[in-house]
């Protein structure tokens, strides 16, 4: 899954929206981290998002009714959903690599595995940089050294 930190918060926004006072400290990290990516998004990329992932109803609708909807194939709907993940993924990583202190509680957070760590190169960068940066080499992640 190329965009499985974009997903995991995508799946948690109306959580974050309506708790947001009662946040644990790392689902608050991940808030912050979602919202900083969301805001480095066109416009239409966030309806887009939002249409899917923050239903008014609040009920998730599949991508079969949402292409029908928005009177798109199935095909070129789930097409631009990936591209609009893949955007806010890239948002996502970016904000990270700016904020270097947060990498490793993103990692907590997220409680990535290591199939999921391996296949995404720009987090694996930076959770094997800020524990360098940090002297700290966690068995968690020792497969980065090898």
């Amino acid at each position: 899954m190329k965009n499985h930190t974009a997903r995991l918060l995508l799946n948690n926004w109306v959580h974050y929206e309506k708790n947001i006072e009662e946040l644990r400290p790392h689902d608050l990290e991940n808030a912050k981290i979602f919202f900083a990516g969301l805001q480095k998004l066109t416009q239409e990329e966030q309806i887009f998002l939002a249409s899917k992932y923050r239903p008014a109803r609040g009920k998730r609708i599949s991508d079969k009714y949402m292409a029908f909807s928005k009177r798109m194939p199935l095909e070129a709907y789930k097409q631009r959903k990936v591209e609009c993940e893949t955007a806010l993924q890239n948002a996502i990583m970016k904000y990270c690599e700016e904020n270097e202190n947060i990498a490793d509680e993103v990692i907590a957070a997220m409680r990535y595995s290591h199939e999921m760590l391996a296949k995404d190169r720009l987090l694996r960068k930076a959770v094997k940089r800020y524990c360098t940066e940090n002297n700290n080499r966690p068995d968690k992640f020792k497969y980065l050294w090898k």
